[in-house]
Order: structure tokens, then C-alpha cells, then sequence
């Protein structure tokens, strides 16, 4: 990413089917006390049909989105604009529908 992109951190996890189980929580971005992390970039790719959702600590879904098999999702939000946000101080969470092959990779921004 460039220009108004180019300070925005990024953070992947890859689970392949051994490790990929639905409905567990997977950190992707640790919590920082004090801090809010805003989510700019979302790319997904799966092997089966799946929900994707993101979740902030304990306060619960705050981002959803469904992927076909052999699919995924690749979302940027306009400059200046985030496509969701965690709660201050929690981390940024996500479980799939089910279990098999996933990519999970986000830009943002921490502070």
C-alpha cells in the first residue's frame, strides 16, 4: 500500500486444516491498554464456504463476512475511513463458521 495507506501495520495468520478449528477464537492483533485498533484492509481466502468474524476481546462481533468455497474477500475502506474499530484496550479476534483452510490478513492502525 502507498500514500495515505503507508502507515497502516499489518498482521496475518494462516491456519491450514489440521490447525483450523470453527468457532475458536484466534488472536491476529494483541490488545494494548489504552489503545483502539482500526481496521483499514481485510483480505480472506478460504477452501470451503465460510463466515468470517471479527471480534474485539469480549464485546462480541463487530465485523461479518461470508466467503464461498475456494472464495474469499478483499475489502479496503476509502482513505480517512475504517471499516471497523475494536474496543479501547481489547484485542482483534476472529473465528470461522468452519473448520479448513484460512488466510486472514488486516491493515491497521493502533493508537
Amino acid at each position: 500500500m502507498s500514500g495515505i495507506y503507508s502507515t497502516l501495520l499489518s498482521s496475518t495468520n494462516d491456519l491450514d486444516a489440521a490447525g483450523s478449528s470453527a468457532e475458536t477464537d484466534t488472536e491476529l492483533v494483541a490488545a494494548v491498554t489504552g489503545q483502539t485498533i482500526k481496521v483499514a484492509w481485510v483480505f480472506y481466502m478460504t477452501d470451503t464456504a465460510s463466515v468470517l468474524t471479527f471480534e474485539t476481546g469480549t464485546s462480541g462481533a463487530k465485523y461479518i463476512l461470508p466467503a464461498a468455497a475456494n472464495g474469499g474477500v478483499d475489502l479496503l475502506a476509502p482513505p480517512g475511513i475504517f471499516l471497523f474499530e475494536c474496543t479501547s484496550g481489547e484485542s482483534l479476534t476472529y473465528t470461522t463458521s468452519v473448520a479448513g483452510i484460512h488466510t486472514v490478513t488486516v491493515a491497521y492502525t493502533q493508537g
